[in-house]
């Protein structure tokens, strides 16, 4: 289904469906099977990247409730792709308006996300400051 999604995000009409798609997907991340998890995650990450910021805002909360019951979990690169999936959103939205919805007990994977972001800002900062520098 994501690849569907990905493929064909220009028709209204499966843009119309998507949330009810992602609402039902995002029910099944109480699953134990980690197949259907490993899915679920890459559903998700396709979604939040096609559906515009009004449309995702409500789902906001099931997301990063559902995704990070299962950070701690380091089998099948879970942690890793919700990381992922939490940078998108930081991107699509804004970093507090993320951290409202992240509990207390994750708070540090969102540290840890903002502390990655600033140093890569700098970084390019500073590598076009010394581009500029030396092409003069």
């Amino acid at each position: 289904m994501a690849r569907l999604v990905f493929e064909f995000r220009s028709n209204p009409s499966l843009l119309e469906m998507g949330p009810t798609i992602l609402n039902l997907s995002l029910m099944l991340l109480n699953e134990k099977s980690r197949e259907v998890i490993k899915s679920v995650l890459g559903f998700t990450k396709v979604m939040i990247s096609t559906l515009d910021v009004e449309t995702l805002r409500p789902f906001l909360p099931d997301i990063c409730k559902g995704i990070l019951v299962w950070s701690g979990d380091s089998k099948n690169r879970f942690r890793q792709k919700i990381r992922h999936i939490l940078e998108r959103l930081v991107r699509k939205f804004d970093y507090d308006t993320v951290l409202s919805y992240v509990p207390e007990s994750d708070s540090k994977l969102m540290v840890h996300i903002r502390k990655t972001r600033d140093r890569a800002s700098k970084k390019k900062g500073k590598k076009g400051d010394g581009e500029v520098a030396a092409g003069s």
